[in-house]
């Protein structure tokens, strides 16, 4: 499993591109986790122990199939001291220890590119 910045969906595509295709399969989606208002300052990390374990002062929502309803339904019933961030969640299938070897250098390679911090992976 990655976590990533949502905003960061292609630069994501982009070192996934890098990996040979028959070694790597992926599917992403938006999920947005809404909480106290410092949600938007947690680390990538941090994100993956909110979904992970289902934390009681976080809600993790699937954002598809349309995320800027969801967002804008969000926003509405949201008072001052809640907000929310979109979290790209990836589910990763590789080959192998070289894999993803090759999905690290290639995400390590692009971090200053990131917008908030590199994706956390985990398995």
């Amino acid at each position: 499993m990655a976590y990533f910045d949502w905003s960061d969906e292609k630069l994501f595509d982009e070192a996934i591109e890098t990996i040979d295709p028959l070694k790597i399969t992926i599917r992403c989606n938006p999920v947005i986790v809404v909480g106290p208002i410092e949600v938007g300052q947690m680390s990538m990390q941090q994100f993956s122990q909110i979904v992970r374990e289902d934390d009681d002062r976080f809600c993790a929502i699937d954002a598809r199939p349309d995320l800027k309803a969801k967002c804008a339904e969000i926003e509405k019933e949201c008072d001052q001291s809640t907000g929310y961030f979109v979290l790209g969640l990836a589910r990763l299938d590789l080959a192998d220890e070289p894999t993803y070897r090759a999905l690290t250098t290639a995400l390590q390679d692009r971090s200053e590119r990131f917008a908030r911090s590199m994706p956390h992976i985990e398995f």
